[in-house]
C-alpha cells in the first residue's frame, strides 16, 4: 500500500503542477493523430488501476 500511495501522490502532484491547456497538447510532436497527452494519461492510469484492482 506504501508503493501505491506513494505512486499516487507523485501522479497527483506531477498532474496538479500542469495546466489544462497543456494536457491537451500532442505528447510527441511527430505523433501523426496530434493525440493529446490527456489521453496518454487517461489510458495509462486507467489501466494501471484496473490491472491492479485484483491486488488491491
Amino acid at each position: 500500500m506504501d508503493e501505491l500511495n506513494q505512486t499516487y501522490e507523485k501522479l497527483t502532484a506531477k498532474l496538479n503542477s500542469m495546466t489544462f491547456e497543456d494536457m491537451l497538447k500532442p505528447r510527441h510532436a511527430d505523433d501523426p493523430e496530434k493525440r493529446p497527452l490527456l489521453l496518454w494519461i487517461l489510458g495509462d492510469t486507467t489501466e494501471r488501476f484496473s490491472g491492479r484492482r485484483e491486488t488491491i
